[in-house]
């Protein structure tokens, strides 16, 4: 478990696995080798493999909230998003005061189709933590969703100025503007994404609306298209980052 463990904190999580399985054979109710080996199945996208072991975990006596957390992720990465919820209310339960337990149930309810939940587990998010960046992205959702635009904008612009190298909200701004006609203002929104994602190199994993900056250098194009600005311009000075991203996806955890 010790080695297992070392191998995750250090960042070689494919290394970890091993360790960890060998440790759960002759202790198979061990409550931290089965978190340990579930969060390395998570990180490594082995989603099933992760909500398996980490039903195990949260079915001992006094599990901790972030066990819940992290099983409520795995299912939803599984497309259970009703398992998710369960999931993620029993970590809400177990740390109400943290909020980002209620981001995570929000964005299962918003996934399972109850908006109006997911917008309240959200605020509840943005009550207990007020420069919540990502709850206030999620809140903008909601809104570009709804169609407010001008809410989703505001929300947007919130998240930025708490997280300024939050890409999903450049994006989602960028989208906000384009649909008011403001292409000079959403390719800039375009292009401020792609140097996010270049210097934050991958997304956060508690983000809605993930967006690979191969998609946003195609969104780019598009706008530049737009605005009549060939795509040899050379006095264009994002020409190069643009063509520089392609292939540098953002992922999540």
């Amino acid at each position: 478990w010790l080695l297992g463990m070392a191998k995750l904190t250090s960042g070689d999580v494919p290394g970890a696995v091993a360790p960890l399985e060998r440790a759960l054979a002759p202790d198979p109710r061990n409550g931290m080798v089965l978190d340990g080996l579930g969060l390395a199945y998570l990180m490594l996208g082995r989603h099933a493999d992760a909500a398996n072991v980490l039903k195990r975990a949260v079915d001992l006596p006094q599990a901790p909230a972030i066990v819940h957390m992290r099983l409520g992720l795995a299912l939803l990465h599984s497309d259970d998003a009703g398992g998710a919820v369960n999931a993620l209310r029993s970590a809400v339960q177990l740390a109400p005061t943290d909020p980002d337990m209620h981001l995570n149930l929000g964005q299962a309810l918003h996934r399972a189709g109850s908006a109006a939940a997911a917008r309240a587990a959200f605020d509840t998010a943005l009550r207990l933590a007020p420069a919540h960046a990502d709850a206030q992205f999620n809140i903008g959702v909601l809104d570009l969703e709804d169609g407010q635009l001008t809410a989703a904008a505001r929300a947007f612009e919130r998240s930025i100025q708490f997280a300024p190298h939050h890409a999903e909200a450049w994006v989602n701004l960028g989208v906000v503007r384009e649909r008011e006609g403001q292409y000079e203002a959403a390719l800039d929104c375009h292009r401020k994404a792609v140097a996010a994602g270049e210097r934050t190199g991958a997304a956060h994993p508690s983000r809605e609306g993930n967006t690979d900056s191969v998609e946003v250098t195609v969104q780019i194009q598009l706008l530049r298209g737009r605005l009549g600005i060939s795509p040899q311009d050379e006095s264009d000075p994002w020409r190069s980052l643009v063509c520089g991203s392609q292939g540098s996806g953002t992922h999540h955890v």
